[in-house]
């Protein structure tokens, strides 16, 4: 988050990104996993009524793209916590 301003969002919003694993690479030349340029470019923003459950990189190795999937399980929080609902994406 190198290009996110210090003051955005608010303090209520949060990001969501999986540091274990990159989720984008370079692609001037074939992929080689201990040789290539690799970095984590894939977040969320997550509004406060949003909770993070889980949040995962899907391991491709970059096979199929030079950007690898990441996965959201987040519960959305309406004002009656009884009601929360949870959603996966992708």
């Amino acid at each position: 988050l190198t290009f996110v301003e210090k003051d955005f969002p608010e303090p209520v919003w949060s990001w969501a990104f999986d540091p274990t694993l990159p989720t984008n690479r370079r692609v001037s030349v074939p992929y080689n996993k201990s040789t290539s340029l690799t970095t984590v470019i894939d977040y969320f923003l997550l509004s406060p009524n949003i909770s993070i459950e889980e949040v995962k990189t899907v391991d491709t190795d970059f096979q199929f793209s030079d950007h690898q999937a990441v996965r959201l399980q987040a519960r959305l929080n309406p004002n009656n916590p009884d009601q929360s609902t949870l959603i996966n994406l992708p």
